[in-house]
């Protein structure tokens, strides 16, 4: 082959090089530009119909249906608590109630995680990023019977307690999806 052949033949290689060389950058630069999709810890819910619940205090959140009542007023902080503790805020829901309450007191943190009288011990949960210790227990012999499932952990020096309430009928507990997916919404801010 002569110089020229070669001089030919170098040039085409160096325009296909240039063509792939381009087609890499471009290809990157498109894939920079898109937005990554982030995970939800519940995908595919329908939140126009939610509200959050923020306490700057404890540091956490909760969804739940904008049509339950909330209120911030109840006694016990805790089902079965001796020790006053501070009630944080109650969701009503048709299917039952959600209740969470904290206390600093350092005897409420030290049986935070140890059943109280009547409680059995269940699987820990996590929510969020904390693993809560589950027990639950019967409230019977009244005309409101119902089925306390309490999910607590100690967290930034207070116990923290997430109560459902659900009616007892026919001698069990009413399963409610609908409160599971309110706790299972329930988070610490991260830090």
């Amino acid at each position: 082959m002569t110089r020229f052949g070669w001089l030919v033949l170098g040039l085409i290689l160096l325009f296909i090089a240039g063509i792939g060389a381009g087609w890499y950058l471009v290809s990157r630069y498109d894939a920079a530009e898109k937005p990554t999709p982030m995970a939800t810890s519940t995908p595919g819910t329908d939140l126009s119909s939610s509200s959050i619940y923020t306490n700057g205090t404890y540091g956490f959140s909760i969804v739940y249906p904008a049509a339950d009542q909330l209120t911030e007023m109840f006694t016990p902080w805790r089902s079965g608590a001796m020790a006053s503790g501070t009630p944080l805020v109650a969701i009503a829901d048709p299917e039952g109630m959600i209740r969470i309450g904290a206390n600093a007191d350092a005897k409420a943190i030290d049986a935070c995680t140890k059943p109280g009288q009547a409680e059995k011990v269940q699987a820990t949960m996590a929510l969020g990023s904390t693993t809560f210790s589950t027990f639950t227990h019967d409230e019977v012999g009244t005309d409101n019977e119902r089925r306390v499932t309490s999910y607590r952990a100690v967290h930034e020096k207070a116990c923290v307690a997430i109560e459902i309430f659900q009616p007892i009928t026919d001698g069990l507990p009413t399963p409610s999806t609908a409160l599971m997916e309110i706790v299972n919404s329930f988070s610490f801010a991260r830090l």
